[in-house]
């Protein structure tokens, strides 16, 4: 990250804040450019939110009696998983494909000839993806509003939010970490890193996305502690339901896992990533054609 941090220096941060909208911008003119691709697009994200409620619903009697701790249905319970995960999934993955997307679609060979351009363009696009997370978790929203009833009181919303910043500030860590294999472990195909893939996994199975984890067998249960997805749903579903805020007992222990764990990954993960971005200048691996 210092080699980034100088490179903004060099070119002022007026030309660098201008360079990072420049790169938001033309990623959200390409989303929208193809019309039928965009609107196809924004349906998707309706019929999924859709498709989760429909199958809590159906699920839901013989669920509901291991989620009464929340206060929510089993339709809302998948949904606001599924809503969280969007961020989370985003957070852990954005960085390694704004290094993929800079490297494969050439993006380093232009934005390498203006100071600040590199990480202009990583910054430009990471924001991007959370702006899709957020347009997809609304879409999630209001289906649930519109379609299935889903009440809009939420009394304990900033602590939502606060539970939501500090997940994403426990995964950037190993988002960075994940994105530093492109160069580190020459990770430069389209599609899962190393890191994004193993958690990826454990995630899907342990964190309680779709069902209580106190349903797998205890050695599982176990293993996904370790999780910080598993405390941000636990923690964001009690105040989602109302049932707790920010100094609950129920809530206070997973805030805290989350800051521990942010605490520790985030410094690595900021170190690793300068290690992995000084490597590939030294080996001129940031641009195809150096």
């Amino acid at each position: 990250m210092q080699a980034l941090a100088q490179e903004m220096k060099q070119g002022g941060l007026a030309n660098w804040l201008y360079l990072v909208g420049f790169t938001v911008r033309n990623r959200f003119w390409g989303w929208t450019f193809f019309l039928p691709s965009f609107v196809l697009n924004l349906a998707e994200m309706f019929t999924a939110a859709a498709v989760f409620y429909f199958m809590g619903s159906l699920v839901a009697p013989g669920a509901n009696s291991r989620i009464g701790q929340y206060g929510m249905g089993y339709g809302t319970y998948i949904v606001t998983g599924v809503m969280f995960m969007l961020v989370m999934r985003t957070t852990l993955t954005t960085y390694h494909e704004a290094w993929l997307e800079g490297y494969w679609a050439t993006q380093f060979d232009t934005y390498l000839q203006h100071p600040g351009g590199v990480s202009a363009f990583l910054t430009g696009a990471v924001i991007f993806q959370y702006f899709l997370a957020a347009i997809n978790t609304l879409a999630y929203f209001l289906v649930g509003v519109w379609l299935f009833g889903v009440s809009v009181d939420v009394p304990n919303l900033p602590s939502v939010f606060v539970i939501l910043a500090l997940a994403v500030a426990s995964l950037t860590g190993l988002g960075l970490i994940g994105a530093s294999t492109f160069s580190l472990l020459n990770a430069k195909n389209w599609g899962t890193n190393p890191v994004e893939w193993l958690v990826g996994f454990a995630v899907t199975l342990l964190s309680g996305v779709y069902f209580p984890p106190t349903v797998l067998p205890e050695w599982l249960q176990r293993i996904g502690w370790w999780l910080p997805q598993t405390h941000a749903l636990h923690a964001a579903r009690l105040a989602l339901g109302g049932n707790a805020g920010l100094a609950a007992p129920s809530v206070r222990g997973d805030v805290m896992y989350l800051i521990a764990f942010a605490a520790v990954s985030l410094p690595v993960g900021l170190w690793v990533f300068g290690a992995g971005m000084r490597k590939a200048e030294r080996d001129g691996a940031l641009t195809r054609w150096s």
